[in-house]
């Protein structure tokens, strides 16, 4: 028999995607329940951090943020309040320079989702693969905490343009954690 056939009981070992997944979501609980004014420092750290990710690589929020006397080197901004909100048509016409990519990232590591246009021109996200599905999977996790749903049971979905479905499982993290509850879906028209 090989070793690695052996599964233990306990601990248990999940898996390393998994692993992540649920450190994410740990991360994520432990700042909500921070006081209010260390989670406020610690939104604020990351707020600037992204502004700084912003300034440095796309065209599009360099200008924005200088216009709006913003300068990387500070360690906070208190005009962000002051930025003009992004606007549908901007998001929609600037696309290519609102992207912040860093220099050696590849097409391939980003996905595309778009809506539908049924307003006109379709609007597109950027979503970065190696971070995205880990993000929504932690935050799923927790909303399945705050909703008290048990993944242990069977869960319906209704849906416009989703196939008549049954699914062994919920998907993504759950059946990783040894959740069986089945999934059904089912289309509305």
């Amino acid at each position: 028999m090989k070793l690695s056939s052996i599964a233990p009981v306990f601990p248990s070992v999940p898996d390393p995607w998994a692993a992540q997944v649920l450190d994410i979501a740990r991360q994520l609980r432990r700042i909500e329940r921070l006081p209010g004014e260390r989670r406020t420092a610690v939104v604020d750290r990351q707020r600037q951090n992204l502004l700084r990710h912003a300034f440095a690589y796309s065209p599009f929020w360099r200008q924005r943020l200088h216009s709006a006397g913003f300068d990387p080197q500070t360690e906070s901004f208190d005009a962000f309040s002051s930025l003009p909100i992004l606007r549908r048509s901007e998001l929609q016409q600037e696309f290519d320079a609102l992207r912040a990519r860093l220099p050696d990232q590849k097409e391939a590591d980003f996905v595309m989702a778009s809506t539908s246009g049924s307003s006109g021109m379709p609007v597109r996200v950027e979503k970065l693969k190696a971070l995205h599905r880990l993000l929504y999977e932690a935050v799923g996790l927790i909303d399945t905490e705050w909703h008290r749903r048990d993944p242990a049971q069977t869960l319906a979905v209704l849906g416009f343009g989703s196939p008549d479905a049954e699914h062994a499982s919920w998907g993504g993290i759950f059946p990783l954690l040894g959740y069986r509850g089945k999934g059904l879906s089912r289309g509305l028209s």
